[in-house]
């Protein structure tokens, strides 16, 4: 507020000494006065992060732009092109003028138009289930000329990289955009082991041992875009977004030495896969007023799938899926912003039709149809110095899958409070009911083994279950550092958990099933700090983070707990032309059911270099390493124990370079903002 206020007294001194020397008829010449304000500003619901020059130069998409703002709770991998949630409180949506960005989006970002970010960690009612973090880069529109560029990341100690090429042309309130990409790896040095103790209902065990021996494989992707938008003054924005992708991998064999009991042989197993999928996307929006806007989408998606699998443990099991699944899904936004309070009411509804085909040893048909709708409401302003968000929503999910079919309800609050408490801190609370709807892939019928002892058996009898989760966060910021301390609690009542049950068949055989089933309970609370400090402003900040994760976990016969660690840090300078950045983190840990878990740690090192249009960049992850074990994991089941790793040698000791060139011609720039996408990705088949 002192800093809003202080502006606002320059520009009034300002005009008052023009306009006094206006009347004398002489004139004044001031000299040039800058007036910065704090990089990070809070606001209600998070912060707007204002970037320098230096890291809007710096920057070669938008991956690396994330990277070097270091947002709270985020993991940025840029030459893996993700963006990930450290706090596992849910997934990460990031939007570009209030549209849902995808890769191709985010590395054709046009770094140096970036106005701010915009990033919340409590997002609202119409952000969707299971969204904890939403990033909304701003970016000035084009309103003339041309840009094509291209983004080359490729690995140098191995054969991987994604590739792109996009161009966008703009002429008065027309923007065209064309983008192409490609993604390749050969052979992913993926090595895995895993030792299996089962229990047998007369108490003896077995023991499988597996070990991968080698492993090849191809995978080569393609994908590709079409967009049109017109933008009217700001008033009225239409866009049509035409969309493609195809995924082929010819061949992944595998050789594994297996041991069950004291018989040892040799396992092997090959698959294909190729798949498919298109989307037709229109979006509208008019601004009715300078308070009223009115915003609508409709997206129509279609997947293809065509995947064999087939191995010789205890003799030959193959089986295929033909898949086909369609989906028109759509949303409709009304926003009021009056001078109290913002009104935001509005529904989003879902058809989706699954039909998967399997044959050979598996066979069985996946078919089925689920509807939902979700109506909601919503107001946000202050009062006095309290900033608030409260609304409700309503969701129906409907589902048919022969002979089953069942209907849910549930009635969703969302409540989020934010007090400064002096100058630079605050203190907030929110508290959110959701609900978490299975994959259709958990939801099917099919029967898929595993191993001699183990099947996986989908269930069409799993129902959504409520998700109560509570945060409350103080925190800290001047201009130059930013501190937070966090407390979340997270309530499934009722969760679909894994689980596993015993067959024995008439002949004495027994045979493990592992399912997923509604059951009590599955909790977490979660401490957390993180604090990052521009050590020299615009030139030198470092991050870290740290917290203490703790499962609760409640089945139908067992109750598991589980306390992990998770932190991590970065230290980026920009130094002119040169970025350098490191970062480490000791990967991620949790228990879920009776499943626990460890994501790898991770350390990473960059360097970056920009000259005019070309931007270069080369990374080196897992330095001096010659394997990574990646993950590793532990069933605690009364009749399964297993203890799971894999490793990846190609992580190991990785080096990858960039290569950025962007060209522009006669570019002119204004505002535009979208708010929504709703492309279908899950194609619900089980493999």
């Amino acid at each position: 507020m002192k800093k809003d206020r202080i502006i606002v007294f320059i520009t009034l001194l300002a005009a008052a000494v023009s306009s006094a020397a206006q009347e004398q008829g002489g004139e004044v010449q001031l000299k040039e006065v800058t007036v910065e304000g704090a990089r990070v500003v809070r606001k209600g619901d998070g912060q707007v992060v204002y970037l320098t020059d230096a890291m809007r130069s710096a920057a070669t998409s938008g991956y690396s732009l994330l990277r070097d703002v270091a947002l709270p709770g985020l993991r940025v991998d840029e030459p893996a092109r993700s963006v990930t949630s450290l706090d596992n409180r849910g997934s990460v949506q990031i939007r570009i003028n209030g549209i849902i960005a995808g890769q191709d989006e985010l590395l054709a970002l046009d770094c140096r138009a970036v106005r701010r970010i915009e990033y919340t960690d409590r997002p609202g009612l119409r952000y969707g289930d299971g969204v904890a973090h939403v990033i909304d880069i701003i970016v000035q529109r084009a309103t003339g000329g041309y840009t094509v560029g291209t983004n080359l990341t490729d690995c140098l100690t191995s054969a991987r990289g994604d590739n792109s090429v996009f161009a966008r042309m703009n002429r008065g309130k027309s923007q065209w955009e064309v983008n192409y990409g490609m993604g390749y790896t050969v052979n992913a040095g993926v090595l895995a082991s895993n030792v299996a103790r089962y229990t047998l209902p007369d108490g003896s065990q077995r023991t499988l041992t597996e070990e991968t021996e080698g492993s090849t494989m191809r995978r080569l992707g393609h994908r590709g875009g079409l967009t049109y938008s017109r933008v009217d003054s700001g008033r009225h924005v239409l866009q049509v977004r035409l969309t493609g992708d195809m995924t082929r991998e010819p061949y992944h064999r595998r050789v594994f030495s297996m041991m069950l009991d004291d018989c040892r042989y040799v396992k092997e197993s090959a698959s294909r896969d190729r798949s498919w999928s298109a989307a037709t996307d229109v979006y509208w929006q008019m601004e009715a007023g300078r308070h009223q806007t009115l915003t609508a989408n409709v997206v129509a998606t279609t997947i293809g799938t065509d995947y064999a699998y087939q191995d010789n443990d205890g003799g030959r099991y193959a089986y295929a899926v033909d898949g086909r699944t369609w989906s028109v899904a759509g949303e409709a936004i009304y926003e009021n912003r009056l001078r109290p309070f913002t009104v935001t009411a509005g529904m989003q509804w879902q058809t989706k039709h699954t039909d998967n085909r399997y044959s050979g040893d598996a066979a069985a048909d996946a078919t089925g149809r689920q509807h939902s709708a979700y109506v909601f409401g919503q107001l946000a302003g202050r009062l006095g110095l309290l900033d608030y968000t409260a609304g409700v929503g309503v969701s129906r999910v409907g589902f048919r899958r022969p002979p089953y079919s069942d209907t849910f309800v549930m009635w969703r609050p969302k409540m989020s409070l934010a007090y400064p408490l002096c100058d630079g801190l605050r203190l907030s609370y929110e508290f959110e009911l959701s609900q978490h709807i299975s994959g259709i892939a958990n939801t099917n019928g099919v029967t898929l083994r595993r191993n001699q002892l183990e099947v996986e058996r989908g269930n069409p009898g799993l129902r959504p279950n409520r998700v109560t989760e509570q945060t409350a966060r103080l925190v800290y910021s001047d201009r130059r550092i930013v501190a937070q301390a966090m407390v979340y609690y997270k309530q499934n009542h009722r969760p679909n958990l894994a689980a596993y049950d015993r067959e024995t068949d008439e002949a004495g055989n027994t045979l493990f099933i592992y399912t997923q089933r509604n059951q009590p309970g599955c909790d977490l609370l979660m401490t957390q700090l993180y604090a990052n400090w521009q050590i020299v402003p615009k030139r030198l900040e470092v991050m870290g983070y740290g917290g203490l994760f703790r499962c609760f976990n409640y089945g139908d016969d067992y109750r598991h707990f589980h306390t992990a660690f998770n932190g991590g840090c970065s230290l980026t300078a920009w130094l002119g032309a040169w970025t350098l950045a490191a970062s480490a983190d000791n990967g991620f840990g949790w228990m879920e059911g009776e499943h626990r878990g460890r994501q790898g740690a991770m350390t990473g090192l960059s360097v970056g270099y920009r000259t005019g249009a070309l931007h270069v960049s080369l990374s080196w992850q897992q330095p001096l390493m010659t394997n990574v074990r990646d993950y590793h994991g532990e069933v605690v089941n009364r009749y399964v124990k297993k203890d799971m790793s894999t490793w990846s040698r190609n992580d190991a000791n990785r080096v990858s370079l960039t290569v950025a060139y962007t060209f522009n011609h006669g570019r002119r720039y204004h505002d535009i903002s979208r708010t929504m996408e709703n492309k279908d990705r899950d194609a619900g088949v089980m493999k």
